[in-house]
């Protein structure tokens, strides 16, 4: 609920300089201005600012707000049952992270544990080949793999009556297999290369013997002419 008055004692917080201290009003100088000092801040203690009432009541508000939604996200996690599967949208909307709910995560908290991927077609892109000539799972990806294990905001659940997102379950019908692609002839004859060419430069970067690196890197590319 939106609050409308602002009275002497009214406390809340609001920028100044780099910190957001909490001010309290401590004077009411009538047309809708207030003289109010920072009451909390090592820095700024006892600093007086004259405010609005608009720009006391937004900050209010907006307190209000974030207080909501943290009491409401609390009360979701409680619900909660170690194990259940949820889902959050990932990477803008390319994937849907299924998770499983888990506690002791940071310290004893509940979190959740990344166990699989959910995406919107088949035409969905696990990682790349690198410049090295490895293979590299993208971000998403290499999370589920190590099975990440992390707190949040509760909210952005998607099971969540609270959830502001657009993304539905239903929009992700594809269970995501992670499996390493197989390179064919193409690619891999370029991934030698390229790992050549790595192993080359790891060498170039030895700079103690210049005609020992050079040496060996003209043995490496005899080998690979060979």
């Amino acid at each position: 609920m939106n609050q409308k008055t602002v009275r002497k004692g009214t406390q809340f917080r609001y920028n100044y300089a780099d910190g957001k201290p909490n001010w309290r009003v401590i004077e009411n100088l009538g047309n809708g201005c207030y003289k109010c000092k920072v009451i909390d801040d090592a820095d700024w203690g006892g600093t007086v600012k004259i405010f609005s009432k608009s720009e006391i009541l937004g900050a209010l508000n907006m307190m209000n707000f974030f207080e909501k939604a943290r009491r409401e996200s609390k009360n979701y996690a409680d619900s909660l049952k170690e194990g259940d599967i949820v889902h959050i949208e990932a990477c803008f909307g390319d994937w849907l992270e299924v998770c499983r709910v888990v506690d002791n995560v940071e310290g004893g908290k509940r979190g959740l544990e990344q166990i699989g991927l959910r995406a919107k077609t088949k035409n969905y892109k696990l990682g790349h080949w690198g410049n090295d000539g490895t293979w590299w799972w993208e971000h998403t990806v290499a999370s589920t793999i190590d099975k990440r294990k992390f707190t949040l905001n509760w909210l952005n659940i998607i099971e969540h009556t609270g959830y502001r997102g657009n993304a539905k379950i239903e929009d992700y019908p594809v269970e995501v297999e992670i499996k390493r692609p197989r390179a064919d002839n193409k690619q891999s004859q370029l991934n030698y290369e390229r790992k050549t060419l790595a192993m080359v430069r790891k060498i170039a970067e030895k700079t103690e013997n210049p005609a020992e690196s050079i040496k060996a890197i003209k043995e490496l590319l005899e080998e690979v002419a060979e």
